[in-house]
């Protein structure tokens, strides 16, 4: 999970990992991507979790000057043969939600309202 605000030039957001199982040791790397002319320390985790335990990594975005101020930054890491990811989203809010109704069907629509992701990621 990732958290935090990106509202400046340089900023530091956490990434969060946790292992939810009741009893297992879970290991593995987690990837972070973000737009062209977005640098981020460190760009890339491991991690080893005993079951229920977390680990919380900060990282340091640099953006460079006159670059993109809007953009989103992407965490990935692989269990089991799945990806897992999360997004955090600069700019506009970042999620919308539209519901409609019609006789007994209720139709809720969620959208990305904030830049798209880095290339190759879908969100």
């Amino acid at each position: 999970m990732l958290e935090g605000y990106l509202d400046s030039d340089t900023g530091a957001i956490r990434a969060v990992v946790a292992n939810n199982l009741t009893d297992t040791m879970i290991a593995g790397s987690v990837f972070l991507s973000a737009p062209t002319g977005w640098n981020m320390v460190p760009s890339h985790f491991g991690y080893e979790l005993r079951a229920g335990e977390f680990l919380e990594t900060e990282v340091i975005v640099l953006r460079e000057q006159g670059g993109d101020s809007e953009g989103s930054i992407v965490a990935r890491t692989e269990y089991q043969g799945r990806m897992y990811q999360d997004l955090l989203t600069t700019g506009k809010a970042a999620m919308a939600l539209s519901v409609s109704r019609s006789g007994d069907e209720i139709r809720a629509v969620v959208s990305n309202q904030g830049a798209p992701p880095p290339k190759g990621i879908s969100n």
